[in-house]
């Protein structure tokens, strides 16, 4: 290890020493397009574009404007080299990071935009090139999550033109090619008008090529399917693996939240069962992975009309899911009217089977021909080779169609407004170059609704983030340590002192909810530790009043409870380091023994 970090602060000093060659060429680039190409290749060679600090002095040199997208201007309708192609793409990604790409790429379609519209923009080319790369077989998983990332930043800057021009012909009407006749016809009796935009878009397709866009996304769905279900042993390409599944949960989500690109595209996610296969997977539960694949399901369950942009009542939506699980009975007893636990499923109120519990059991009784016969000739759940060769598969698909969808605004109204010592040093992201499951405050939104969780998800997580780092200073002036027979205390603040607390009444939940309508308990504070100062601090609490929010802490250090953590001493004020431990470092709560934050 010692000789692979040396080796690699050697490379950084050679790379950074390496730049100011550079520099002048950048600042004065070459007017013939052969040295311009030569230039590219060399900072791309050198390694230049993979470091966040050269990133960084390339995009203050101009190396975007100067370089790499004059050269573009000049290549558009031209194939472009992988060389420029990902050189833009990373410098793009980086400005994105510091915050400035709306303003750049604002200037730069600006003036790089041709005076033909039917021509194509160097934008344009860019994003043509970008996606026939991801679309490579040979594409390497660096190279695709970058690509994955660009796309990130592409959709959430739909406001401008030229973007929303490119953008939003990879989720038109031709995705439905990949669509079974089945699924694809249900739609068109539903909304009969799209039968004949399907029409126009085939007579236009025996007269043309296929374009790309048409498979982009299913390929892009394949490729994850594929690294998903993939097995590797090296750790570079598992976390490479786990980066493009992570940045494509970050992309699948900013899509199903703007209506124009969630209209057409949902239905083929739903058909591809991308949901459920990471769900299933082993990488499921990575620390980077779960969060976003918790944001994906929400945003794949969200209950609007993707045609008409409309919310169904709550009514509607319940009949329409029970119609579906009765037709689901009607098929199993049609297949084998004879069976004696068929006849009893067909039996089972409708409302009875939504439960995920009940219909798991029964699925995992049926037997499979009979379940693959049902999801896939009757309800078109799976091709048939597909469930016959993957049941778990099949009985999840089944689950998430037929099974009732958690109300969000009632996950909202359960959730506490401050948060627990889950939500402290759980919930809440930190920075780091892995994309993070936070709303979104774009200029779109599904709903009124919509924008209302996303801005109270916003508004508890910051909210949080500053308790968190109070409770933490507080915590570390009170400097807790294990003494005989619980927990001392070796230091003080004024408005955080022990004592003792006991529940003394509790009353029965209201009808229809799961926590008590009222818990009173009794607080005992001691102010005579703090000697002189106590009568002072005392008058101080006792200005308190209602509604004014106080935080109660359970810190338990006594040897029993607390866990060591690996590099860290179990005395948390015997090491005098443990007061530069992050606030939002994992072991946080173990050293000081925080049991409960309330």
């Amino acid at each position: 290890q010692t000789s692979e970090t040396g080796g690699y602060d050697k490379r950084r000093q050679t790379m950074l020493k390496s730049f100011e060659h550079y520099v002048a060429r950048i600042q004065n680039p070459p007017a013939d397009g052969c040295k311009k190409d030569a230039l590219i290749r060399e900072i791309y060679a050198a390694g230049l574009c993979r470091e966040t600090q050269s990133l960084g002095r390339l995009e203050y040199l101009g190396y975007l404007d100067k370089v790499l997208w004059t050269r573009l201007a000049e290549m558009c309708g031209a194939t472009l080299s992988r060389e420029l192609t990902l050189s833009i793409i990373a410098v793009l990604n980086e400005t994105a990071r510091c915050g400035r790409l709306s303003d750049v790429l604002a200037q730069l379609l600006q003036s790089h935009e041709p005076k033909d519209r039917k021509a194509e923009s160097p934008f344009g080319c860019l994003f043509r090139t970008a996606c026939l790369a991801a679309m490579d077989r040979d594409c390497a998983l660096r190279d695709l999550e970058s690509i994955l990332q660009l796309l990130v930043h592409v959709y959430a800057r739909l406001e401008h033109t030229p973007i929303r021009r490119v953008a939003l012909r990879l989720t038109s009407l031709a995705l439905w090619e990949h669509l079974p006749e089945l699924r694809r016809n249900h739609e068109f009796r539903e909304f009969p008008q799209l039968r004949q935009h399907w029409q126009h878009h085939i007579a236009k397709k025996m007269k043309r090529a296929p374009p790309f866009e048409a498979n982009f996304f299913p390929f892009l769905i394949d490729t994850i399917t594929r690294i998903v279900e993939a097995q590797t042993n090296e750790a570079s390409g598992e976390e490479w693996s786990l980066r493009c599944i992570a940045r494509f949960l970050e992309l699948c989500t900013d899509l199903l939240l703007q209506l124009p690109t969630r209209r057409f595209l949902h239905l083929v996610m739903v058909d591809a069962r991308i949901l459920e296969r990471i769900t299933m997977s082993k990488r499921a539960s990575h620390k980077h992975i779960a969060p976003l694949l918790t944001a994906f399901r929400r945003a794949m369950d969200f209950k609007i009309v993707d045609q008409t942009g409309q919310v169904p009542a709550l009514d509607e939506e319940l009949a329409k899911r029970r119609a579906r699980i009765y037709g689901f009975q009607c098929t199993c007893f049609t297949a084998k009217p004879d069976d004696a636990y068929i006849r009893e499923i067909a039996f089972i109120p409708s409302a009875h089977l939504a439960s995920r519990t009940t219909l798991h059991e029964i699925l995992l009784r049926l037997p499979d021909d009979t379940l693959v016969e049902v999801a896939s000739n009757a309800l078109a759940v799976l091709p048939h080779d597909v469930a016959a060769s993957q049941p778990q598969l099949l009985v999840q698909a089944l689950l998430n169609d037929l099974c009732d969808r958690s109300e969000m605004s009632l996950e909202a109204n359960s959730v506490s407004l401050y948060p627990t010592e889950a939500v402290l040093w759980g919930e809440i992201p930190h920075e780091t170059d892995w994309p993070l499951a936070l709303p979104k405050l774009n200029l779109q939104f599904l709903t009124f609704h919509d924008y209302l969780l996303r801005s109270f998800a916003l508004y508890r997580l910051e909210s949080a983030h500053e308790i968190r780092a109070d409770i933490a200073r507080v915590i570390r002036r009170v400097q807790p340590q294990a003494a005989t027979g619980g927990t001392g205390f070796t230091g003080w603040s004024r408005f955080a002192v022990s004592c003792s607390c006991e529940v003394t009444h509790v009353t029965k939940p209201p009808l229809g909810k799961l926590y008590p309508a009222e818990v009173l308990c009794q607080v005992t504070v001691d102010f005579a530790v703090f000697g002189e100062r106590g009568l002072a601090l005392r008058q101080e609490w006792e200005q308190l009043r209602e509604h004014d929010v106080v935080f109660l802490l359970c810190l338990d250090l006594s040897p029993a409870r607390v866990s060591p953590s690996p590099g860290i001493s179990k005395s948390a004020g015997s090491n005098p380091g443990i007061r530069h431990l992050a606030d939002d470092d994992e072991h946080f709560p173990k050293k000081y023994g925080i049991r409960a934050v309330r």
